[in-house]
């Protein structure tokens, strides 16, 4: 149990996500978090946080709805406000959650099966700020943006350290981006066995 009710996530993931944000220093961490429903994901956020205030890591939330396109700039930004600041000052370290609103790719970008999504695009040529970026970062997507990264966006999601599922949407999240992925790609659990 944390913040009072049952864990939205699977317990032992729960605990591996924490402990990876945790342990993160001076290498790369980035974590995607399949989850849906809007209040599944306030609550899943609102854990996290308490979660990772007790390792002593203020949780910064980066929105991102009609912006998407600007994901890498807007984490950027986040690092530099008044906000990231004071979670530092108070905790020592800080931990980035995107969080990845479900309407953040435009439905027209999503009916035309020759378009690649430009918020897709423009996270594989934000590749390089993230493998560079010195903190750790939660992507919390639906699962059809889960699966969109694993077919347009390759060069990022190869970056990824680990993926999550929630409950809620964790065998439709792996159905979909296996289609894409070999099963191999899919089980690896981190940059290293990716790399």
């Amino acid at each position: 149990m944390v913040d009072g009710g049952p864990l939205v996530m699977e317990a032992g993931e729960f605990a591996r996500l924490v402990e990876g944000i945790r342990l993160t220093k001076d290498s790369r961490y980035i974590a995607i978090v399949t989850i849906n429903a809007p209040a599944v994901r306030e609550r899943f956020l609102a854990q996290l946080r308490a979660a990772l205030a007790g390792a002593h890591v203020g949780l910064l939330v980066v929105p991102l709805t009609r912006e998407y396109s600007a994901m890498a700039s807007l984490v950027a930004a986040a690092v530099t406000s008044d906000a990231f600041a004071k979670l530092a000052a108070d905790y020592g370290r800080v931990a980035v959650a995107v969080d990845w609103q479900d309407g953040a790719i435009p439905p027209e970008e999503l009916e035309d099966p020759d378009r690649t999504p430009t918020a897709l695009q423009q996270i594989n040529l934000a590749r390089e700020f993230f493998v560079q970026f010195p903190y750790p970062v939660v992507v919390l997507v639906p699962d059809y943006v889960h699966a969109l990264m694993a077919k347009y966006a390759r060069d990022f999601y190869r970056i990824r350290t680990t993926s999550f599922e929630l409950p809620e949407v964790a065998e439709a999240a792996r159905a979909s981006v296996a289609q894409f992925l070999g099963s191999e790609e899919w089980t690896a659990q981190s940059r290293e066995e990716l790399e």
